[in-house]
């Protein structure tokens, strides 16, 4: 946490680093991310975010979620190299200034500082918990190295979250698995056991498909009719979305106009330098020829 004294020096959270010390020999020691966090759900311990929330006396924003660890949380604090005394920074990258998206940068090309802060975890712990997790190996491929054919489009019909797609071996061999991101993630907390079968989705699907091409043979009229107003749903919810997008184009074309006006006369009256007002006439027509394109 930063210190009272000097909010840009890192001191030690002694309360909050048991539960870091603790995550980390576990790992070492060969508990599974999923049992960590498990056992800190049966023993009620505050995860993350609820921590934080209520160390600083604040309200938490997302306090209708539920207060549960999930594997990922533990995974993404085993990878974070604050608890070794490094900082680290430029993990994310500004796509856009007038969208501020961000992506994410790759791990070879972040500023790392070592040393700047005491480290809560000793370094030969902290190899022996990153040297298992680069070994870890997740199977979601299948052996030709191909995503699952419904990778990004099914979900689970009890919470909403997608299905993530798996290996699942048998004595017979191997077959493709969906199962519940939620539930891999947070356990029987967040939703239940279940999945479905690769194959089983394949032969419903392809019935789905085998329908239509019957109805195309037989039908062909009808069916035409069906995707002629179809498309024209789709077209027209297009159209609609883009008169919108052109409004609030044109809308912030004008304010521009109207900033640049008021810039230049701003200038003129000695109000603003002059390094300010060029990097604001930069910026204000960059963004004025992108909104014309």
């Amino acid at each position: 946490m930063k210190s009272p004294q000097d909010k840009h020096i890192l001191i030690i959270d002694d309360e909050a680093a048991e539960i870091v010390r603790r995550m980390f020999y576990d790992f070492a020691n060969g508990n599974s991310a999923r049992m960590i966090a498990n056992q800190f759900n049966i023993e009620h311990i505050n995860s993350p975010r609820f921590y934080h929330y209520e160390k600083i006396g604040r309200q938490n924003p997302l306090s209708e979620q539920k207060n549960v660890w999930g594997s990922a949380t533990v995974l993404q604090l085993l990878r974070n190299q604050v608890y070794i005394g490094n900082m680290v920074q430029g993990k994310r990258q500004v796509v856009s200034f007038k969208t501020k998206k961000r992506r994410q940068v790759d791990p070879a090309d972040w500023i790392v500082v070592e040393n700047t802060h005491e480290p809560i975890i000793e370094r030969s712990i902290w190899d022996r918990v990153q040297k298992r997790l680069n070994s870890r190996t997740r199977v979601n491929t299948t052996k030709k190295n191909t995503v699952g054919l419904f990778a990004g489009l099914v979900r689970c019909a009890d919470c909403g979250s997608p299905l993530s797609y798996s290996i699942k071996k048998l004595k017979s061999g191997e077959k493709g698995v969906y199962k519940c991101s939620r539930y891999n993630n947070n356990g029987s907390d967040a939703c239940t056991l279940h999945y479905i079968d690769e194959d089983y989705l394949i032969e419903f699907v392809l019935n789905d498909i085998r329908k239509y091409a019957q109805m195309a043979a037989i039908q062909k009229k009808q069916l035409a009719n069906r995707l002629i107003i179809s498309m024209r749903q789709s077209s027209g919810k297009e159209t609609s979305s883009l008169k919108s997008k052109i409004r609030e184009t044109e809308k912030r074309l004008e304010e521009i106009s109207m900033r640049l006006k008021t810039l230049y006369e701003d200038k003129c009256t000695g109000s603003i330098p002059e390094n300010i007002f060029k990097g604001l006439m930069n910026d204000f027509s960059n963004e004025q020829a992108t909104l014309e394109d």
